[in-house]
Order: C-alpha cells, then structure tokens, then sequence
C-alpha cells in the first residue's frame, strides 16, 4: 500500500507539473496572438505609411519632369538665340534615335550640326557623357549629323571647371551665360 501511495503521489505530482504546463502553453499562445496582433498593425501602418510616401514620391516625379521639360524648351530657345546672333538659322528640336538615345537639343541645316543635352545641373562627367552619346547617335543615324558638329551642354548650373568643356569642343551654356564658345 506504501508504493501505491508512493506512486499515487507521483502521478498526483505528473498530473499537476503537466496542469502547469498546460497554462505555460496557453500564456505562450496568448503572447502569439500578442505578437501576430501587433505585426497587423505594423503591417497597416507600414502600408499606410508607404501609400503617403508613394503619393510624395510621385508629386516629386511630376515636378521634376516638368522642370526637366521647362529647362529643355529653355535651352532650345537659348540655343537658337544664340545661334542666330552668329547669322546661323538651325530648327532646334529633340532627336530620338531610337527607343533608348535622345539628344535634348538637335538640329541641322546640312553646313551646321546642333546636338546636346539639357539638365538642371551638370559637371565635366556631363560632358563625357554628352560626347559619348553624340559619337554613338552619329553612328547610328550619321545622315542626321551633316556638316560641322556643335556638341552643346545647356544646363542650370555647371559644377566644375568649364574649361573642361572648352578644351573638349562642348559649347557651354549655363543659365543663359556662354562659358565656351561653340566651335564653328
């Protein structure tokens, strides 16, 4: 009867460590549903938050292209001044090349050839670019590049030595201010 009681009190003990573990379980899938809870609601104001920064985003585009479309009509307008200040009549537009090469600025009238950039800001890195994408534009379409060609850089604000520009052959147009002269 002794190890009956014995084993009676074992079971007894069994039986309350597997109660206590049983309350251990329903705590921890309490903190679960705590937990997945609190990641909804981060999840709703994450996606909320992205929703405000996409609308944002997205004014900012919009923005920035019309300004990048106000600083092309710019130049193309202060490119062709220019241009017939030195008795050079060139209808100015843009020139696709195809469906990945623009230039901004392009126009020809068989003796002279215009072909440039417009941006807000450029730097003497602008200027190797612009060069690379007329040599490539001139093999691609070479019917297009007739006569003698004026590489032309219009931009806002230049960072850098325009004297780059200059020893480049880029005609530099900053603000409506020659800092090279077009090499004619």
């Amino acid at each position: 009867l002794k190890r009956l009681d014995s084993v009676e009190n074992e079971i007894k003990k069994v039986w309350e460590e597997i109660k206590r573990l049983q309350e251990e379980i329903k705590r921890v899938w309490e903190e679960i549903r705590r937990i997945w809870e609190e990641i909804r609601a981060l999840r709703e104001d994450m996606n909320k938050r992205f929703t405000a920064i996409e609308v944002r985003l997205s004014r900012v585009e919009r923005t920035v292209e019309k300004l990048a479309l106000t600083v092309e009509e710019e130049a193309l307008d202060v490119v062709s001044y220019l241009l017939s200040k030195r008795g050079i009549s060139v209808q100015l537009s843009s020139l696709r090349v195809d469906e990945r090469l623009e230039l901004d600025i392009y126009g020809s009238d068989g003796g002279v050839t215009v072909a440039g950039e417009a941006t807000i800001r450029a730097s003497q890195k602008s200027i190797d670019r612009l060069l690379a994408r007329i040599e490539e534009a001139m093999k691609l379409k070479p019917e297009a590049f007739k006569g003698k060609v004026v590489p032309v850089l219009y931009c806002l604000r230049f960072i850098g030595d325009p004297e780059y520009a200059g020893k480049r052959g880029v005609w530099l147009i900053v603000s409506g201010r020659e800092l090279t002269q077009p090499p004619l």
